[in-house]
């Protein structure tokens, strides 16, 4: 009697942007994309070539096809993704990371044309921002409600994001898993090798308006504290930052741009706390990062942030520049607070490594008949 062997889908990852462009999303798809090749399979990354440069290519373990697009809106309109996945061996899974639009409807047509089956990656449910940001509830109504509900399984970061989902997308919550981010090895880095005179505060993420960056530097202004501010990252918002900058008259902020790596990995070392001053976020890859790295994080409380940070960090409730200036001022005057915060980052940060992740992704990958 012969045995059946069960072969693996390929897996087609489907995301608006994908490093070297900037963002936490696309270092999450980058992980996964990489983590599946290891385990075998066969991965294909469809994404904009916006950000992109051919050493992206040269280093990456799949196969990333960086294709042609405009951006509007903030969005980017990726022409050929219709035939790219149209083309698709029959034995496809879709992973679509759901950010903007376009993307996400491309993947329903063809899911409804070729029966290929998707997965929706929901990794926050967006904010209206730009001159065309009112558009964004319509299209949520009448597009996106249909891309989440015709998914084969929707994977979200946290329970209270999967409520959330579930109630304004009116899901059955068992069509939803959570699996939050992970955090690489690369950044438990271990006890910092020297203390600075000044402490220093770190932010890294993207200089756009979920982030709330403003509120961060003004509250840099107000410290009694004598500081450093590093902010690492790029966006929209990189003007309106350095105009704050010019307006308070901070020598002590300093914009670095994109960084990753070891360049990275440096100013996690060299920073005593992390600061996410966001008022919304799904599971930040920074603050696990800097969580790994051993830094205190202070952060506006909101549902994913308290979820994962719980007792082993600091949550402003009500997130103004004065609270986190007092805030702030107050962990740096206590050692003892301090050092706790520190044995408690290290410990959080194991329980979110990327080997569990990939492990409860490709238990949803199994569930799913391709």
């Amino acid at each position: 009697m012969s045995k059946t062997t069960l072969i693996a889908p390929t897996i087609v990852q489907v995301i608006s942007y994908y490093p070297p462009h900037l963002g936490g999303m696309e270092n999450c798809a980058a992980q996964i994309a990489e983590g599946f090749v290891d385990k075998g399979y066969a991965v294909l990354v469809y994404t904009s070539d916006i950000g992109y440069t051919q050493n992206a290519v040269s280093n990456s373990k799949s196969q990333v096809h960086y294709l042609k697009s405009i951006e509007f809106a903030h969005t980017p309109i990726i022409f050929s993704l219709f035939f790219r996945l149209l083309a698709l061996p029959r034995h496809s899974l879709i992973h679509l990371h759901v950010s903007q639009a376009f993307s996400p409807e491309i993947v329903y047509l063809i899911s409804k044309l070729r029966g290929i089956p998707y997965i929706a990656h929901v990794h926050l449910d967006v904010d209206a921002s730009g001159p065309l940001g009112f558009l964004l509830e319509t299209y949520k109504k009448l597009f996106l409600k249909k891309v989440l509900r015709s998914a084969a399984k929707i994977i979200c970061l946290s329970e209270p994001q999967k409520k959330l989902i579930a109630s304004k997308y009116a899901l059955p919550l068992e069509s939803i898993v959570v699996i939050p981010n992970g955090v690489a090895e690369k950044y438990f880095t271990g006890k910092k090798t020297s203390a600075n005179t000044v402490p220093h505060l770190l932010f890294v993420g993207r200089l756009v308006a979920q982030k709330n960056l403003s509120l961060l530097v003004e509250a840099v202004s107000q410290m009694q504290t004598n500081v450093f501010l590093d902010i690492v990252g790029e966006g929209e918002l990189r003007e309106n930052i350095e105009a704050l900058i010019q307006k308070y008259k901070l020598k002590n902020v300093k914009l670095h741009g994109k960084k990753t790596g070891e360049d990275l990995i440096e100013l996690y070392k060299s920073a005593d706390i992390f600061v996410l001053p966001s008022l919304k976020e799904g599971v930040s890859l920074s603050m696990l990062e800097a969580l790994a790295a051993g830094l205190p994080v202070v952060a506006s409380d909101s549902p994913e942030i308290r979820q994962i940070l719980g007792e082993c960090g600091i949550l402003i409730q009500d997130p103004t520049a004065t609270n986190y200036a007092r805030v702030l001022d107050a962990i740096l005057s206590n050692k003892d607070t301090l050092q706790n915060l520190i044995n408690l980052s290290v410990q959080k940060a194991h329980f979110y490594s990327w080997e569990n992740v990939l492990t409860s992704i490709e238990d949803v990958y199994k569930g799913i008949k391709s």
